[in-house]
Parts: structure tokens; C-alpha cells; sequence
């Protein structure tokens, strides 16, 4: 990961949900600006973590954290619920990806492949309309 556009963040909480895991990140310095519907890739440090992997950033714009829901698919995400621990540290590079519904008019249509984890990468875009306008 390119080290320079990273931004450290300590992991605050590690919480196990049925099919996810959410973490959630306390910013060592400066918030990850970022729009909803957007991703980032998340890199831990330490000892066996040795690749950054994407992740849909499940958190509102505004909010003083940072947090991503993963469904457990693989090693690395097992890991993620088994492993990881408060206090630990994190890279994130991003944002990437466009899911601006802003500039299109007042009646939209959403689709998207639904699933309990994918319709939970929705809501802070719903959220976030709704403090902008009427939704």
C-alpha cells in the first residue's frame, strides 16, 4: 500500500455480527473524507496481514469514525473476526468508487444485488440524503 496516501486509524471495536464483522476506526490524525457508497482499502498492521484487501465503507459522512462491515467470505475476513483486536493499527487508502446520486433528479431508482450486508452499505447514503432533503 502506498504509504504516503494512507491515513492510520487504531481499531476501536471488533464486533462479530451473524454473517459480518464490523470494525470500526478511531483516526490517529486527520477522517477519511469520503462520499456514501464508496470504498476503501484497508491494510492492518502486524505480523501474517500482509496485503490490503477493498471494503465498502458502511459509516456516514460526518461521523467521527470510521467503519466497515465484512462479510465473512474467506481467510482473510475469518481472520479479521478472529484475530483482530482493539487498540490495534490500520492503513486506509481511499476513497474509490462513484455512487453519487446528487446530481440526477428527484425521483431515483436504486438497484443493487440484495443481501443483508450489501443493503447495509445503503443505508448511510439513505441517511445522508435524508439530512440534505426530503427523501
Amino acid at each position: 500500500m502506498n504509504r504516503r496516501t494512507a491515513l492510520p486509524f487504531t481499531i476501536e471495536a471488533v464486533n462479530a455480527l451473524e454473517r459480518a464483522t464490523e470494525v470500526v476506526l478511531k483516526p490517529v490524525d486527520k477522517m477519511l473524507d469520503f462520499k456514501p457508497g464508496q470504498f476503501a482499502f484497508v491494510e492492518v498492521e502486524g505480523k501474517g496481514w500482509n496485503e490490503p484487501h477493498p471494503f465498502t465503507i458502511s459509516s456516514a459522512p460526518g461521523e467521527d469514525r470510521l467503519r466497515f462491515t465484512m462479510k465473512v467470505l474467506g481467510d482473510w475476513t475469518r481472520k479479521v473476526r478472529e484475530e483482530l483486536q482493539p487498540g490495534g493499527v490500520v492503513q486506509v487508502r481511499g476513497p474509490y468508487g462513484r455512487f453519487d446520486t446528487t446530481k440526477a433528479g428527484k425521483k431515483q431508482i436504486w438497484l443493487r444485488q440484495s443481501t443483508e450486508l450489501e443493503l447495509s452499505t445503503l443505508i448511510p447514503k439513505y441517511l445522508h440524503l435524508s439530512d440534505a432533503k426530503d427523501v
